[in-house]
């Protein structure tokens, strides 16, 4: 069980996935070792806050070191920081101004649009959610518009073509 295993053996674990046809095999990382490599490698990282203690919607007590480490690695201003937890993004807007963070937005996105517009927040929203017609409006408010997770190249050069801003995916797609 994941929740009761220690990290180290985590960590030593391999994981073995296939897509499409392609097997791949690896290993958990660490923060360090992800924003390591983001460095080396020239991107910015985009870090998911998911349910922890200390980093969910009643309790961001963690939230601080994370960004630290962020902080230390010299992302802090180039991060991008997403979830659905409203709290944990209030409290980075609060009180980490220059993170960028986007509100992560399921099937039902639009019940949180007053709260979006409110927090002038950028969005990263369920692919099969979203219509050209929403692009524009939240282009329209400033807003940037991720999307997730696009795996068929012809869904991303459809979603590419309403203007999205960023497309999160599991494969590659090579530039014409």
């Amino acid at each position: 069980e994941v929740a009761k295993a220690p990290l180290a053996d985590l960590l030593a674990e391999e994981y073995l996935q296939t897509r499409r046809g392609t097997a791949y095999a690896g290993r958990l990382s660490t923060l360090d070792e992800y924003l390591t490599v983001c460095r080396v490698n020239g991107v910015k990282p985009l870090i998911e806050f998911k349910w922890t203690p200390g980093i969910n919607s009643d309790d961001q007590s963690m939230i601080p070191a994370l960004l630290e480490q962020v902080k230390r690695h010299g992302f802090i201003d180039s991060c991008i920081i997403l979830t659905s937890m409203r709290p944990c993004l209030e409290f980075v807007m609060k009180n980490y101004p220059n993170v960028n963070v986007q509100f992560l937005g399921g099937a039902k996105w639009k019940n949180a649009m007053d709260w979006i517009k409110e927090h002038h927040i950028d969005v990263d929203l369920l692919h099969t959610a979203v219509t050209a017609e929403d692009v524009k409006m939240l282009h329209d408010m400033g807003l940037k518009v991720n999307v997730w997770t696009v795996d068929d190249p012809v869904r991303a050069a459809e979603l590419a073509e309403m203007g999205v801003d960023f497309i999160t995916t599991n494969s590659y797609f090579p530039q014409e």
